[in-house]
């Protein structure tokens, strides 16, 4: 009798065909997302290099340039800047389509070294996503110390309300410490509470209670700015004339 079962083709198309992948698996994305919060990026990398080498589709790339983003943060806040560089230039070689996402981390490496500037200039262009406008407000907040220098940043121009909010933190400065202000003075309506500058409005205030002689008032004030806030470097002194003072 003959088979009424057709012989197996192996090179016949399958009639159910699986779709090509999309995204990466979800079991491994939360793996290396939860890894890079934990402060574990070298590891997120291994991981993530080995998704993409299966994969090779753009959202594994994607997760792979972030591991990568955690990786040279994780080096440059250990102040390893050379090796954070060097991994930088070989993630950009490697990964070309992924340009503006690491721009950003390559200017945010130079202004550890001073260069604000570069910083700065991001946020002159408008077309910026509003997540990535807001890590690189943060970045500014925690390294910029000198509102002088955002003041007359010429990567931005003068009307940008962070140069205007500079200029006034500059003259709050001039006017606390060469006398008596009064509290409207020191209100600084420039500075939203999500600006960068925002930590130097209870710095200035800091200031002026000190000089009032509130320190009571002023300890308040030292302790609602953010620890990792560029400004905050000027509360160890601060404290200092409180605590010079009253061993008098």
């Amino acid at each position: 009798h003959k088979n009424k079962f057709k012989r197996w083709n192996p090179f016949q198309r399958p009639l159910v065909e699986t779709p090509p992948a999309t995204d990466a698996p979800p079991k491994e994305r939360a793996q290396i997302e939860q890894l890079i919060a934990n402060g574990k990026a070298g590891v997120a990398v291994d991981i993530a290099k080995a998704v993409h080498k299966r994969l090779r589709i753009a959202a594994s790339e994607a997760l792979l340039v972030d591991a990568y983003v955690a990786r040279i943060s994780d080096l440059a806040g250990r102040k390893l800047d050379v090796e954070a560089n060097a991994l930088l230039s070989q993630v950009q070689e490697r990964h070309p389509t992924s340009r503006d996402r690491l721009r950003e981390v390559a200017v945010t490496l130079k202004a550890r070294t001073g260069d604000i500037d570069a910083l700065l200039g991001l946020l002159a262009d408008a077309s910026l996503l509003p997540e990535t406008r807001a890590g690189i407000e943060r970045r500014i907040r925690d390294t910029a110390g000198d509102p002088a220098r955002i003041a007359r940043c010429e990567a931005l121009p003068p009307e940008h309300p962070l140069r205007v909010a500079a200029a006034a933190v500059v003259s709050a400065l001039e006017a606390v410490t060469s006398g008596p202000v009064s509290a409207e003075r020191l209100a600084l309506p420039e500075i939203s509470r999500q600006s960068p500058l925002a930590p130097w409005k209870m710095v200035l205030r800091a200031i002026q209670a000190v000089y009032g002689n509130q320190d009571e008032l002023c300890e308040q004030y030292l302790a609602a700015v953010e620890p990792t806030a560029a400004p905050a470097r000027l509360v160890p002194a601060l404290r200092a004339m409180i605590g010079q003072r009253q061993k008098l």
